[in-house]
């Protein structure tokens, strides 16, 4: 009777751990969305107008706003002829503004909003194939390859090289792995500029698809749950009450502030004390203080700036856009700026003449948690303390 009794607790430990495991898969399959495919079509636009395709990538200020019209206006593009043997990617529709190109130099900007839901995002893949240059941004960030150049034509008929491309030549096919580039919960903006020097007919296509899967959202312990917040003598802490006070006037009015891409030489005339130079290019992973590759160009600019003008020191400070809690804001954007401050500092510049702080969500540049505002308020800003 026993040994029966025995059986029959094993037989139904066996069942429930097998009814357990089948329905937690049943569970999870039924509500993680299926992989999002977004390919070239006639659902993007294209700006009427052509665009100055530079030899560098756009700075964040030179690109258009999400909701804003390309140049001379949005239009549909069409299906495009291509050259014998070109690669396109499988499931896409080659596009250009006009079937077929006109005889000369031409550069446009394709553009395309992703809603994503609230699921978080596992893996983007980008695949392209472009018929001759292209630079693909997703929210602002180039997703380039820095090894990647192409020489083009100008419409004057001199030549001239194009360096940190995403694409180029019909005959090749570029992957790229973009799961930081998208924001979950978020509308996300995909613009790609393409130029192209007609030849043999007058080909000119673009040729795109990116592949998003999901996973199951979980409750993340936070950084409070074992990372230390990093300090140094000037790091102060800001209490709640000035959190509050900070948010109803988050900039001084008059506050000197100039972009700093790399790109450029600092516009504006000479630096003061209190000027404050924006990171456009400093990208983190979602959710974590470890920079991203694409980051690493404009912190070696900026090593090089302060390099040269020796008598500069700056406070790096972090900023987190609004939809995590104070605490958490504030250790995340301090391990932010603390990892730019590294870098800088490994590559040669005294490490007296740097600081950093965390600002968390106290100093936001728009109010709200959209996609637009997310992008504006998580930034890295280096401002002169000394000069």
């Amino acid at each position: 009777m026993k040994t029966k009794l025995r059986s029959a607790r094993a037989f139904l430990a066996l069942l429930a751990l097998f009814c357990a495991t089948h329905c937690s898969l049943l569970y999870a399959n039924h509500i993680t969305p299926d992989p999002l495919v977004v390919v070239t079509d006639g659902n993007w636009e294209v700006s009427a107008s052509q665009t100055n395709f530079t030899t560098y990538t756009l700075s964040s200020e030179q690109l258009p706003a999400n909701d804003a019209p390309l140049k001379g206006g949005s239009r549909r593009p069409v299906k495009a002829n291509m050259f014998p043997g070109s690669r396109v990617i499988p499931g896409t529709q080659p596009i250009w503004i006009t079937q077929k190109a006109t005889d000369g130099w031409e550069s446009y900007q394709f553009r395309r909003n992703v809603d994503l839901g609230k699921y978080p995002v596992k893996k983007a893949i980008l695949m392209i194939n472009c018929d001759d240059a292209a630079r693909v941004y997703i929210n602002r960030k180039p997703v380039i390859d820095y090894r990647k150049s192409a020489r083009l034509y100008t419409r004057n008929g001199r030549e001239q090289r194009f360096e940190e491309l995403t694409a180029c030549l019909w005959s090749e096919v570029n992957t790229y792995d973009v799961t930081s580039y998208f924001d979950s919960d978020a509308s996300n903006t995909i613009l790609v500029e393409m130029a192209n020097q007609p030849y043999c007919n007058n080909h000119a296509y673009l040729s795109a698809k990116i592949v998003i899967e999901f996973e199951q959202p979980v409750e993340k312990p936070g950084f409070a749950a074992g990372t230390a917040i990093p300090t140094n003598p000037h790091y102060e802490t800001v209490s709640p009450t000035m959190a509050k006070a900070k948010k109803m006037n988050p900039e001084p009015v008059g506050t000197d502030i100039r972009p700093f891409d790399g790109d450029h030489p600092v516009s504006g005339g000479k630096l003061k004390v209190g000027t404050v130079l924006e990171l456009s290019q400093v990208y983190f992973k979602p959710d974590d203080y470890a920079l991203d590759d694409a980051s690493y160009r404009t912190l070696s600019a900026l090593a090089s700036y302060l390099k040269k003008n020796k008598k500069l020191t700056i406070e790096v400070g972090g900023h987190t856009n609004l939809k995590a809690d104070d605490k958490c804001s504030m250790q995340l954007s301090q391990l932010r700026a603390k990892a730019v401050a590294d870098v800088l500092v490994s590559q040669g510049v005294a490490a007296g003449r740097v600081t950093f702080k965390g600002y968390g969500n106290t100093q936001p540049k728009m109010s709200g948690t959209s996609g637009e505002a997310n992008q504006l308020n998580q930034r890295v800003e280096v401002k002169i303390t000394g000069i």
